[in-house]
């Protein structure tokens, strides 16, 4: 056994919720053409949300309304909001915010922040001072399951290299490097008939393989990966089931 996991992440309440990015004087609906609001939670760092302006606050708002899930994980990537001062906040009727985090934000790195526990409140936010000209890549709050990775086989990190060599008629080789490297991880699961259908959510919430999780690898890194390949299941008896995962970075 170990004493190593993987938590994967795969349900953004901003999904189903009401998001809404708002400014203390620019009111609602914030959101340069071509870079929408949508954009915080489609899972992508590439395709970010932006808005040329300045203002005293922002606020980064999920309303879940009746549907109240759990969370604990806030996590930002692709923003620029180095030298602001950030406050995530949670509540059930806005009329008083509990302050989960609150930080000076000192560079441009990706955020996390999570609370000690759970939460099931209605109402999310994520709240920036001093931002200029503010940009997102994505947004995610949630929380996510975690999985003891098996120490044999050994989990196994390796690269996508992004590069495709060739060959000339002249025997000389180049290459064509198509983006920078990317994370892959292969891990070694063994769960009961109860964690496997946990899996099995988890599946389906990135639409049967469609699109990324958010994952946070056995050194406690996050990235958004996909399921390079659908987990292969081993049947070891009828309580216990292995499980191949392997997931690479997008």
């Amino acid at each position: 056994m170990s004493d190593s996991t993987v938590e994967l992440f795969s349900y953004n309440i901003l999904e189903d919720g009401t998001a809404t990015i708002s400014g203390l004087n620019n009111g609602t609906g914030l959101e340069d053409v071509g870079y929408p609001e949508a954009r915080i939670y489609d899972w992508s760092n590439n395709l970010y949300w932006k808005y040329t302006s300045n203002s005293d606050w922002m606020y980064f708002t999920c309303d879940q309304s009746s549907s109240v899930s759990d969370v604990d994980t806030l996590w930002v990537s692709n923003h620029n909001f180095t030298d602001t001062y950030c406050s995530w906040e949670y509540t059930d009727d806005t009329a008083s915010w509990t302050v989960g985090e609150a930080w000076t934000q000192t560079d441009s790195t990706d955020i996390l922040k999570t609370l000690g526990s759970t939460q099931s409140k209605r109402y999310w936010r994520l709240t920036v001072s001093g931002a200029v000209n503010p940009q997102v890549g994505e947004l995610f709050m949630g929380d996510g399951t975690s999985f003891e990775i098996q120490v044999s086989p050994d989990p196994t990190h390796t690269w996508d290299s992004s590069v495709i060599w060739t060959q000339s008629v002249g025997g000389q080789n180049y290459s064509v490097k198509l983006a920078t490297k990317k994370r892959r991880i292969e891990y070694a699961l063994r769960v009961n008939d109860a964690v496997l259908a946990t899996l099995d959510t988890i599946i389906a919430n990135s639409n049967d393989f469609a699109r990324p999780l958010l994952v946070k690898d056995l050194h406690g890194d996050y990235f958004l990966m996909r399921f390079e390949r659908a987990p292969i299941y081993r049947h070891l008896n009828p309580d216990l089931t292995g499980v191949d995962l392997n997931l690479v970075e997008v």
